[in-house]
C-alpha cells in the first residue's frame, strides 16, 4: 500500500467510526416502543440516510482518485509549457563535483527536450564541456543519459553565445570560438 492511499484508508474508516457512533447514540436516545423496538423520527431517518450517501460518495472519491507519483519523481513539464533558448544560470542536473556550468540551451525538437550545458571540468577549468541532455516525457528522469564533449583543445570554460538552427556558437573565457553541430555531434572552427 503506498503511502498516499494509507492516510485516505484511516480517513474512511475514522468517518465510518463517527457514523456508526452517531447511529449508536440516536438509537440509544430515540423513544421505544413496548416490545422494545426503537422508534426513529422520519425526520432523523432521512438525516441517517443522507449521512450514509455522503460518506459513500466519499469513500467513492478516495478509491477513484488518480494516483499521486512519489515525491522523489520528478515531472517533465509538457512540451508546449517547457521554455526555449539560452539561459544564463549555473543550475544543471549534473555532479557539481565534476562539472562548473556557465549557461544552458534548451530546445523542443520531436517531441524530445534538448539541453545543452557548456561550461568546463571542475578539476580542470581549461578543458571546456559541453553536455547534451534529452530528455522525453515517455521515459523516467532517472534513466536518461547526457553525453559529454570535451573541446579537441584546452582554451578555458565555454559559453553559448548563439544558436542558429543545429548549430551551437560557444566560445571560451580566454576569447577562442567553436561551433558545435547538435546533430552530427561534433566541434568545429567559427
Amino acid at each position: 500500500m503506498n503511502g498516499r492511499r494509507r492516510p485516505r484508508l484511516i480517513a474512511v474508516r475514522s468517518l465510518t467510526l463517527i457514523f456508526v457512533a452517531v447511529c449508536a447514540a440516536a438509537v440509544l436516545s430515540a423513544p421505544t416502543s413496548a416490545g422494545g423496538v426503537a422508534q426513529v423520527s422520519r425526520t432523523k431517518q432521512v438525516t441517517y440516510d443522507q449521512m450514509s450517501a455522503e460518506q459513500a460518495r466519499f469513500a467513492a472519491s478516495l478509491l477513484t482518485a488518480q494516483p499521486v507519483p512519489p515525491a522523489h519523481v520528478q515531472r517533465v513539464p509538457s512540451l508546449a509549457e517547457y521554455p526555449e533558448g539560452i539561459f544564463e544560470t549555473t543550475q544543471a542536473p549534473l555532479r557539481a563535483a565534476q562539472y562548473a556550468i556557465r549557461n544552458t540551451y534548451q530546445v523542443v525538437r520531436r517531441g524530445v527536450i534538448l539541453k545543452v550545458y557548456a561550461g568546463s571540468l571542475r578539476t580542470d577549468p581549461t578543458q571546456g564541456v559541453l553536455v547534451l541532455l534529452t530528455l522525453s516525457p515517455t521515459v523516467p528522469l532517472p534513466e536518461q543519459r547526457g553525453l559529454v564533449f570535451q573541446t579537441p583543445e584546452k582554451l578555458g570554460s565555454l559559453h553559448i553565445d548563439r544558436v542558429d538552427g543545429d548549430v551551437i556558437l560557444i566560445s571560451t573565457d580566454r576569447g577562442h570560438s567553436w561551433t558545435f553541430d547538435v546533430r552530427h555531434r561534433r566541434f568545429g572552427t567559427q
